[in-house]
């Protein structure tokens, strides 16, 4: 059985040709997977600050170079609190206590979490994004070529899709092999909207998919500890 580390170097070989974006974290020890909607950062290659941005040709470079890489800006950077960035740090710090960041620190869950988009249209804002004329037909391909056919992919035991509508209950069947569990609601403290989060295991419950919404903006910090809760609690039985 292969590693994590061959799958990856796979997924890169077999995407370098149309340079699809891919992802950053922990390629070879992480077991968690968070997808978010779209990156919000224009990628020009070559350009030598692009941020959280890694697509298959700056993956190559290295790989070729036999280098890791997490982060361009961990320990460095701290983002807004707003920021995706910011709660994907947040959902880290319940889910590994030992590695939470400081207040010196900037964001660190890359070292053990590998994050990735479920849209290929980079965008600052969803609905500029999804106003794109090729909007319906890349999501429709990433999820069939990327996430549905990827060894890689398929392989982390837990996946987060903090994507809201960019995918829906039967895809997530389709795609991940899993069937709904529970559905999880957390009282809203201002205004009437509940938040709430999905959770589906596998038939052998060696694989857990969590579907909420996009982890940005007003999100409340009971929302990201029941994630991590439920995330640490099956790791525990489970991995």
């Amino acid at each position: 059985m292969e590693g994590m580390k061959e799958l990856f170097k796979k997924l890169v070989q077999a995407n370098i040709a149309n340079n699809t974006y891919l992802g950053i974290g922990d390629y070879e020890h992480a077991e968690i997977l968070f997808v978010g909607k779209e990156g919000s950062h224009v990628y020009q290659e070559n350009k030598k600050n692009n941020d959280e941005i890694s697509f298959a040709r700056e993956w190559a470079a290295i790989l070729d170079s036999n280098g890791r890489k997490t982060s361009k800006d961990s320990n460095e950077y701290r983002y807004p609190s707003g920021h995706t960035w910011s709660k994907y740090q947040k959902l880290h710090d319940v889910i590994y206590p030992a590695f939470r960041h400081t207040a010196r620190m900037g964001v660190n869950f890359t070292e053990r979490i590998f994050t990735t988009e479920m849209s290929t249209i980079r965008c600052k804002n969803t609905s500029t994004a999804q106003k794109d004329p090729d909007f319906d037909k890349q999501l429709k391909e990433r999820k069939e070529n990327f996430f549905k056919n990827t060894e890689f992919i398929q392989a982390f035991p837990v996946v987060v899709l903090a994507c809201s509508n960019y995918i829906s209950e039967n895809e997530i069947r389709d795609i991940f092999g899993v069937v709904f569990d529970r559905k999880y609601e957390i009282p809203s403290r201002v205004g009437k909207r509940n938040f709430s989060f999905c959770i589906y295991y596998n038939r052998e419950h060696s694989k857990l998919v969590i579907h909420t919404r996009q982890l940005s903006g007003a999100i409340p910090d009971e929302l990201l500890e029941e994630i991590g809760n439920c995330i640490k609690d099956f790791m525990r039985k489970s991995i």
